[in-house]
């Protein structure tokens, strides 16, 4: 619940930093922003309302800024794993792949300590989808491998979407193609005209969403027609 503070609780930083949180919930985040920062005045040591702060602008799209908060929360808790992975996919979407990994790798032996298979297993995916991009497909290859023995260990649905990704054999041509589609995107960052850069990019994104799909759908024929088999062997 919303709590309403006034002149007179100015010092109240837990009321601040639920305000926050209320306000980022609602979609008021320049609002909640300032919540934060009110919350950080009355207590700098706090290290949700950086974290609140951080995702926050992540939502605005200012993700240094949000590196920034993510920095000052892991400063005081480096034993968050929420905080790495948010930092971790702030650093991604930077494109700054190496600094991500090792954020999210952090995040994968802090779900490991705590022995949540769930929070490992999908680090585990983002890994698979992270390593290519930074040309490490060995360790892409590695975080498949431990990221489908656990789905079958936790026993996951087959028709959830992260198992059907999986084992639908998706993840792994996807692989392949965000590698190849950072290899292009580095190439293209030379000399090479804007107009060319620009044509060959849109060309390339538009062969990547369109093999996405075809992918996606082939999966999901496959799980259907594999879960008819199932079904028909059952009622015999």
């Amino acid at each position: 619940m919303n709590r309403l503070l006034d002149e007179s609780t100015p010092d109240d930083w837990e009321g601040w930093y639920q305000r926050g949180v209320d306000q980022r919930a609602a979609g008021s985040l320049e609002d909640a922003i300032i919540s934060f920062d009110q919350a950080l005045q009355c207590n700098a040591e706090n290290d949700q309302a950086w974290y609140g702060k951080g995702q926050t602008l992540a939502q605005l799209e200012q993700y240094e800024a949000a590196i920034d908060c993510y920095n000052q929360a892991l400063n005081l808790n480096p034993n968050a794993p929420e905080i790495w992975a948010a930092h971790g996919k702030a650093l991604g979407t930077l494109t700054r792949y190496a600094e991500a990994i090792c954020s999210y790798e952090t995040a994968l032996n802090l779900h490991r300590e705590a022995g949540d298979r769930q929070s490992e297993a999908k680090t585990l995916f983002t890994l698979n989808m992270l390593y290519p991009l930074d040309g490490r497909m060995n360790e892409s290859a590695k975080a498949f491998q431990q990221l489908s023995a656990i789905l079958n260990e936790l026993d996951t649905p087959s028709d959830g979407p992260m198992q059907m990704s999986i084992m639908g054999g998706l993840a792994l041509p996807n692989r392949q193609i965000f590698f190849l589609v950072n290899q292009l995107r580095r190439l293209l960052t030379g000399p090479v005209p804007r107009k060319v850069r620009s044509i060959v990019l849109r060309v390339g994104w538009m062969v990547f969403f369109g093999l996405s799909v075809l992918l996606v759908w082939v999966a999901m024929a496959w799980w259907m027609n594999r879960s008819a088999v199932k079904r028909s062997g059952e009622a015999a």
